[in-house]
Parts: C-alpha cells; sequence; structure tokens
C-alpha cells in the first residue's frame, strides 16, 4: 500500500512538474516577444526591404532623383523597429552596391497605429520640419489628430524647434504597384512651426505600409514612390 501511494504521487509530481515547465515556457516566450516590438510586425519584417524613387525639386525647380532603400533590422532600439536607409544614386549604382550615403532609424508598427520617421539625410533633411508618415490605422475617414514634436540636439534645424503637425484620413483610393491594384487608405498633414509650414500626402497599404509620401515646403517638394518590395 505505500509503495502504491508513493508511486502515485510520483506520477502526480512529474506530472505537475512538466506542467510548470510548460507554463514558465510560455510566459518566457511571451515576455520576449513583448520585450521585442518586431515580433509582432506584419510590414516591417527583419530583412524586409522596401525600395523608393525619391524626386527632390528644390526651391529654383531643379529636379534630382535617386533612390532609397528602407531595410528593417533584425534586433529593435528603445523599444522601437530599428530601420535603415540606403542611398543611391541610380539603379545601377543599388544594383552594384555602391551606396553614397545611409543612416538608421526608428518605426512604431501595431495593430493601432504604423509610424516611420523618414529619410533625413542630405537633401532630405527638411523631411524633419514636416509631418512623419503615420496612420492610425483602426480609425474611420475623416478622423483627426495632432502630433508635436521638439528638436532636440543633432537635428540639423535650431534645438527646441517646436513642429505641430495635424493628420486627417480623408479617404481611400487604388493604385497600381508591380503589376496589381492595391487599396490604400489616404492622409493629409499639415505642419507649422517658425521655419515654415508644411503640406504632406501619404498612401498606406495595409502589406507593404506607405507606398507613396508627398510632401512640399518653404518651395521644395519631395515624392517617394514605392517601386519594389525584397
Amino acid at each position: 500500500m505505500p509503495i502504491c501511494n508513493i508511486s502515485k504521487a510520483s506520477g502526480l509530481f512529474y506530472r505537475l512538474l512538466i506542467c510548470l515547465i510548460v507554463v514558465l515556457a510560455i510566459n518566457s516566450t511571451c515576455l520576449a516577444a513583448k520585450n521585442n516590438p518586431n515580433s509582432d510586425n506584419t510590414i516591417l519584417k527583419p530583412e524586409r526591404q522596401y525600395l523608393f524613387e525619391e524626386l527632390f525639386t528644390d526651391s529654383t525647380g531643379i529636379t534630382r532623383k535617386f533612390y532609397v532603400l528602407l531595410t528593417t533590422q533584425p534586433e529593435p532600439k528603445f523599444r522601437q523597429t530599428l530601420i535603415r536607409y540606403t542611398y543611391f544614386f541610380s539603379l545601377d549604382s543599388l544594383n552594384q552596391n555602391i551606396e553614397y550615403t545611409w543612416e538608421e532609424t526608428l518605426a512604431t508598427e501595431s495593430k493601432k497605429s504604423y509610424e516611420i520617421h523618414p529619410p533625413r539625410a542630405n537633401e532630405n533633411e527638411i523631411h524633419q520640419l514636416l509631418p512623419f508618415p503615420e496612420i492610425r490605422r483602426e480609425k474611420k475617414i475623416n478622423y483627426r489628430w495632432k502630433q508635436i514634436l521638439t528638436a532636440f540636439e543633432g537635428w540639423n534645424i535650431p534645438k527646441r524647434t517646436r513642429i505641430v503637425s495635424l493628420y486627417q484620413i480623408v479617404g481611400d483610393t487604388t493604385i497600381m504597384f508591380q503589376g496589381n491594384n492595391i487599396e490604400c487608405r489616404k492622409i493629409m498633414a499639415f505642419s507649422e512651426s517658425k521655419l515654415g509650414n508644411g503640406h504632406s500626402v501619404f498612401l498606406f497599404n495595409k502589406d507593404f505600409g506607405f507606398v507613396l509620401i508627398e510632401n512640399e515646403i518653404n518651395g521644395i517638394t519631395t515624392r517617394l514612390k514605392l517601386i519594389e518590395v525584397r
């Protein structure tokens, strides 16, 4: 009788131990996912690349074309997704991997919102005064929101410059991308600061993120169009 009880107790102990190990493993996985903002990304997946063609027109009307490659980095930073922008003068230089500069910045992707810091190297410094591309994914057409950014040390504009941006979801549209029609949500935004007032239009697709980013400020315009996803 005692032997039988010991055997039953031993079996119960091992079952409880296995359950405890499983629970700890699940909690550990959930904690790791919670601490890694990349874990639930569907657009900014690690190592995924988005190639943009950019047209930059200065205040004299001269337009230059170059290419910007957005790459999602595997490890997050400051609890946000880390992205890298690599600049190329042409598609030939891209194919030969001859870059002329690069920069790293941050993005946020969740079920509620999608936000990326725009490219801001060289000519794109002007984007610091414009609304950053973002969308409230669960909101309906005509929804509005406001964002306030304050320049800090390291920006190429005076420290503590305050940029106030107003956003509105204005509707849905369909565009052609890589031979297919894709549905996009259209966002219009306006920025205001002591250095100028800007206007932006963003087209967002649930699978590819921002497929078109158009900006205008102080007679300067930029247009980034997504042309390839890798």
